[in-house]
């Protein structure tokens, strides 16, 4: 679709959502129809369709059943009419209307094949009812269920040789990070962005493990302590970008910044001691991967790569969100398998499975610096390091509990479509 027509569809987003606004956002239709409009535009994309015209088929395709309150076998056709009405208002272009209408009107016939948008929208409507009531699905949505994801979840490792180049480098490119933090212009992006290349560096160390040489075990210890060293400095960064976000006042955030500085500095000397101890005897000792006969070297790719999914698919058949500790499996197996991706060791043949595993990766990680800002806020009352008023503390478990909330719903939903994926 053209900008014009995006904005129609825009324009119907705004008009479907004030009719569900008035039905509360926890209600049924408002929560049904925002799952198919989510799914739909994801689906589109992986078969190829215009998730503008998709997603334009998800937010009318029950809103015959919703304005007009008829239900059953009728209420396709009778969306249909407003469908055909609404469109009109907005001048849309006749092909673009008539398939539209007719995805609206046949939407609830599962069990016929019609054209592309029309299957679409039934398959979306049938995987948002098994998010919604799980197995009690009538049959026929059961197999549209099992069938709309049946599309070979690929990914693909680099080669071996390619791997050790990137693991020397980001090696090298630490080490001089490392040897040159300034407390000064240290900050929390600083910070984070060591400890994603120390988990850059461990993952590949695990991965490869078995045909790296002997130093390599050395050098893990090393990154281990150095990750561990940066964690008090990350969590509190962590924990002063909440009081931001939840609106607390200037005085508070500044007597977190004073902690961090504080830290910054303990932090940097460790890691300067660190280095100096092992850095000698680092670089003495040969980092990286065995001589491999390049016959074996292939069969060994394939072998590592199998294996990891073949564990992550394991691992996400006993995810639930009310398993603290399969998400917290989840979320370290997670990060391994992110960074790798993220480095481009591993990449997905389909860009939208990429995406939504990243995406649920990162809600994971929000669940737990929610529970560790938590953690810190009681220790620091506890300990009196920082002073709260009773107001200031009420807004910001209040902010923790709404955010614990929307990433919980986000979860609910990527699992179930990473679930649908390795089906």
């Amino acid at each position: 679709m053209n900008d014009l027509e995006h904005e129609i569809l825009e324009n119907i987003r705004c008009r479907v959502y004030e009719i569900l606004d008035q039905l509360g956002q926890q209600s049924y239709d408002y929560q049904h129809v925002r799952s198919v409009e989510r799914l739909s535009a994801e689906m589109a994309k992986r078969r190829g369709l215009s998730s503008d015209i998709a997603q334009m088929i998800a937010l009318l395709h029950d809103m015959g059943r919703i304005t007009e309150n008829v239900i059953g076998k009728e209420h396709g056709i009778v969306g249909s009419r407003l469908a055909y009405r609404w469109l009109t208002d907005y001048d849309v272009d006749e092909p673009i209307k008539e398939i539209v209408v007719d995805a609206v009107a046949k939407h609830n016939k599962k069990k016929q094949i019609d054209g592309p948008y029309h299957e679409l929208i039934k398959d979306c409507d049938a995987l948002a009812h098994e998010l919604e009531i799980g197995e009690y699905l009538p049959k026929y949505e059961q197999i549209r269920c099992e069938q709309a994801y049946k599309l070979f979840f690929k990914m693909v490792m680099m080669d071996l040789d390619a791997i050790d180049m990137i693991f020397q480098e980001k090696w090298a490119a630490l080490v001089i990070v490392l040897k040159n933090l300034d407390e000064e212009t240290l900050d929390g992006k600083q910070v984070h962005n060591i400890r994603t290349e120390i988990r850059t560096l461990r993952a590949m160390i695990w991965m490869l493990r078995g045909y790296q040489s002997k130093g390599v075990k050395r050098l893990d210890q090393f990154l281990k302590e150095v990750f561990i060293d940066l964690e008090q400095s990350r969590k509190l960064s962590v924990f002063r970008k909440s009081l931001k976000k939840a609106e607390s006042s200037s005085k508070l955030i500044e007597q977190v910044t004073k902690l961090i500085q504080h830290e910054n500095k303990k932090m940097i000397r460790k890691i300067s001691k660190r280095i100096l101890k092992q850095e000698k005897v680092l670089y003495k000792e040969n980092i990286g991967l065995k001589a491999i006969p390049h016959q074996d070297a292939l069969a060994i790719k394939y072998k590592i790569q199998e294996d990891i999914k073949s564990d992550y698919v394991s691992l996400l058949k006993t995810v639930s969100i009310k398993n603290l500790k399969s998400l917290h499996k989840l979320r370290i197996f997670g990060k391994k398998f992110l960074y790798l991706a993220e480095s481009g060791i591993f990449s997905f043949l389909d860009e939208q499975d990429g995406q939504l595993y990243s995406n649920i990766h990162k809600t994971v990680g929000g669940l737990n610096d929610i529970s560790e800002n938590k953690n810190l806020l009681k220790f620091f009352m506890k300990k009196k390091s920082i002073s709260l008023k009773k107001k200031e503390m009420e807004r910001l478990l209040t902010y923790y509990e709404q955010e614990t909330s929307r990433l919980n719903q986000e979860m609910k939903w990527m699992l179930f479509m990473m679930k649908k994926r390795f089906n």
